[in-house]
């Protein structure tokens, strides 16, 4: 119960600061109202690849209510203010009509008195699984090489994936670590997940959710691995203090290492 209450007094917490937070930042609004839906005008599939496809969209931003003297009828005279004072814009008057641009390149269509109609290219990708693999008997860690065309090399990583379908995140998990290097966890063992975060790479263009995860398993054994045609993947176990001193350059791989360092660090393994 004291549980619970505690979650709940969090939840009321962080509640209150993004109210404050949300505040401050409408006293630099251009006309937009932020905590209204967006609303999808259109969406044509543009390119259509192996595993992802591209997406061009209209939206439609609603503006901010005006009272008659044009000041916000929502957030009151703070926001005209700090516009005014702040040599921005004021929010445009609900007969205006607004050419905008899409802020990618992309000019906006015409769009009614009361939204702002903008364009953008999203790339659709099934999410995918990142795991820092911890043997925790021996204290290593399971480690990838393989070319990545993003970076342009051959370079270091941890084993990963994408999720098929309505596929579990920890059975996601599971059958990629099993399917590149061969190791999963022996029944009746014990093992955990840890969720270490779950982001998306690069949320201005692609719908891609990297869920970054810790396996800890106590023992595990070494099958067959099961590659794609055009998959080649080298792995290996390695200590802290050799992992500490590979470059990783994958966004997800630094955040598990990051998430990792400070656990060892609360735990006294590393000073």
């Amino acid at each position: 119960m004291d549980t619970v209450i505690q979650n709940r007094q969090n939840s009321n917490n962080n509640a209150e600061v993004r109210h404050k937070v949300n505040q401050r930042l409408r006293q630099t609004s251009d006309g937009i109202d932020m905590d209204a839906e967006p609303t999808v005008l259109s969406s044509q599939t543009v390119y259509q690849g192996a595993i992802f496809h591209v997406d061009d969209m209209r939206i439609a931003l609603n503006r901010e209510k005006l009272d008659l003297d044009g000041s916000s009828a929502q957030y009151g005279e703070q926001g005209i203010e700090a516009t005014e004072h702040g040599g921005l814009e004021a929010a445009p008057r609900p007969n205006d009509v607004v050419e905008g641009n899409g802020g990618n390149g992309f000019g906006s269509h015409g769009q009614s008195s009361d939204q702002v109609v903008i364009r953008r290219q999203v790339v659709r990708h099934a999410g995918s699984v990142v795991m820092l693999s911890h043997d925790t008997v021996h204290d290593l860690y399971l480690i990838e090489r393989e070319y990545r065309v993003g970076s342009g090399g051959f370079v270091y990583g941890l084993p990963a994936g994408l999720i098929d379908g309505d596929e579990n995140i920890e059975v996601a998990a599971l059958r990629e670590l099993r399917e590149e290097t061969g190791i999963e966890p022996v029944e009746d063992h014990p093992f955990d997940f840890e969720t270490i975060a779950s982001c998306y790479l690069s949320e201005g263009m692609s719908s891609e959710c990297s869920n970054i995860m810790a396996v800890r398993m106590g023992q595990w054994r070494r099958g067959e691995r099961h590659f794609d045609p055009d998959e080649h993947v080298q792995s290996a176990w390695v200590n802290w203090d050799e992992l500490a001193a590979l470059e990783f350059k994958g966004a997800q791989v630094i955040i598990a290492l990051q998430y990792e360092q400070l656990r060892r660090l609360r735990a006294g393994l590393i000073s």
